[in-house]
């Protein structure tokens, strides 16, 4: 049974689906005090595999922490930024943090061994290859 992949949300969650809404409608275990930005994402299927993208610019690759843990994808960054400034008799100093998490639910059809990222041009690029027998070749079909 093929899933499509969907953001773990372990809240209340409606009886019936809005079927208008997008599958990725909710954050999963967003504590908000603890997240000062939140990322947004694409999320393609494709043939062979799913596809995240994550917008993040002005962070570098070693900032990204991801980590699959029992079929959910957590995608997190913790950035600390510090900014100087002298003067003749102070010195100021000010900090600011950068960081967000992001959950995904991982539908059994993902081969979580191949998963695979890469950040290019400030977006993180997550693809999701789905298990050989799970891929779906296109294929005509005949009209009796």
């Amino acid at each position: 049974m093929d899933m499509a992949l969907i953001k773990f949300t372990p809240r209340f969650t409606p009886a019936l689906p809005d079927l208008f809404g997008d599958f990725f409608n909710q954050e999963a275990g967003r504590n908000w005090s603890d997240v000062n930005t939140f990322a947004k994402v694409n999320v393609m299927e494709k043939n062979d595999a799913f596809q995240i993208e994550v917008a993040a610019p002005g962070l570098k690759k070693e900032d990204f922490q991801l980590q699959v843990d029992k079929d959910i994808l957590s995608i997190r960054v913790q950035k600390e930024n510090k900014q100087e400034e002298s003067g003749e008799k102070y010195m100021r100093r000010e900090f600011s943090f950068e960081s967000f998490e992001r959950r995904f639910q991982l539908p059994e059809s993902v081969d979580q061994g191949k998963i695979e990222a890469k950040y290019e041009n400030g977006v993180l690029y997550v693809l999701l290859p789905k298990k050989a027998e799970e891929v779906q070749k296109e294929r005509m079909i005949e009209i009796a």
